[in-house]
């Protein structure tokens, strides 16, 4: 349970951190080069990785050659280049990529939220927010002009990265209220246990 807490909040953490990135450069025309070229280089690091690790199987032992593995570690590298280097080709894929992200994580949350309201306590607000995030989405599907449409693109994406975080973390608040809630007697004793060992630490001293 504590890794998969500490995996989410990391997740939300990285969320809430390019969300802010993107609010602070969405007036920048090269900011969509700039999550390409970022892309090129996650596509360019493990294909590279990947054909050294082959590459040094391959003198310690033949038979250890995966031939199959090397193409799309090959295709990948490519794609990552050509991203890299000619990052305008891809403006219109990106667009896209960020609505898909944005309408998946509404939805999922949407759905999570509507399975948990008998578990947990759930402000008719907060689904306001996971709707934002979805209508964001699909409003980047559309696209008009160039410039307007790349700044409003990261502006959207921006704030609804935000709004991500600021849900999942409502949620994990509504959900420990809830155990809390179900468990008021392992509550209650945890804070009898903390007050004992206080007092104990006082009186040795």
């Amino acid at each position: 349970m504590k890794k998969k807490s500490y995996s989410t909040t990391l997740v939300n953490s990285c969320l809430l951190l390019a969300g802010i990135i993107f609010l602070c450069y969405f007036k920048n025309e090269n900011v969509l080069a700039i999550v390409a070229q970022i892309l090129g280089l996650v596509f360019i690091i493990p294909s590279l990785v990947y054909l050294c690790l082959v590459g040094i199987n391959h003198n310690d032992k033949r038979d250890s050659t995966d031939l199959l593995g090397i193409f799309p570690a090959v295709g990948g590298l490519c794609f990552g280049i050509v991203l890299l280097l000619r990052p305008e080709l891809f403006y219109s894929v990106i667009g896209y990529v960020f609505s898909i992200i944005l309408i998946a994580l509404g939805l999922f949350h949407i759905i999570y939220m509507l399975m948990s309201r008998k578990s947990m306590t759930l402000r008719a607000w907060y689904y306001a927010l996971p709707v934002a995030i979805t209508a964001a989405g699909l409003l980047t599907m559309f696209k008009f002009n160039g410039s307007d449409y790349r700044q409003l693109l990261v502006l959207l994406t921006g704030i609804s990265l935000i709004l991500a975080a600021l849900t999942a973390l409502l949620e994990a608040l509504a959900q420990r209220k809830a155990a809390c809630h179900s468990g008021a007697g392992t509550c209650q004793d945890a804070t009898q246990d903390t007050s004992a060992t206080v007092k104990n630490d006082a009186a040795n001293e």
